[in-house]
């Protein structure tokens, strides 16, 4: 008998995290054809999928997104795949997230969004992707501040005249600055 393809080393890492890691979109193939956990959590909670996305290894995410891997799991802190590439800055693994029709609108620990992080972060293209996908823009984190009130703090005029041409209505736009 061979080891098992879910053996986990010292950071609760498995093989198909491994490979998420290394962008081995061929090694997770093989690993789900051989019935490989893919959506197993490592000690700080990371899923392969959360690995491939924090990493922008868009091969790795392809092939775990198509073994039908969980993309809305989340780690310990609450932050998912989709936060992780959206505050990273990395607007290709958004893109194959949002297409494989992630919640756009899950919370961490602190009550952000993906579109939380990706303002604070400055990201516009993925602030722009995640708006246009149907991020709720209004959406309050533990400090009570939507995604609009973190692009009117970090004083981007560009950031937040992504956010005035979204609202829909100027009362919208009133509100979230009042």
């Amino acid at each position: 008998a061979g080891a098992s393809v879910d053996a986990r080393d010292h950071a609760g890492r498995t093989s198909t995290s491994i490979a998420a890691a290394a962008d081995g979109a061929d090694i997770i193939k093989l690993l789900a054809g051989h019935r490989a956990d893919i959506n197993t959590q490592d000690a700080e909670g990371l899923t392969p999928v959360a690995i491939a996305a924090a990493g922008d290894h868009r091969k790795a995410l392809i092939a775990l997104l198509n073994a039908r891997a969980e993309p809305n799991r989340a780690t310990k802190s609450g932050n998912t795949a989709l936060m992780l590439a959206s505050q990273r800055g990395y607007l290709e693994a958004v893109r194959i997230l949002v297409g494989a029709r992630v919640s756009l609108d899950a919370r961490n620990s602190l009550g952000n969004t993906a579109l939380h992080l990706a303002t604070q972060n400055q990201h516009l293209a993925i602030v722009r992707q995640l708006l246009a996908a149907g991020a709720n823009p209004r959406a309050m984190n533990n400090n009570h501040q939507s995604p609009a009130d973190i692009a009117g703090i970090t004083g981007n005029p560009a950031l937040v005249d992504i956010y005035r041409q979204t609202a829909t209505s100027s009362n919208w736009w009133s509100e979230l600055f009042r």
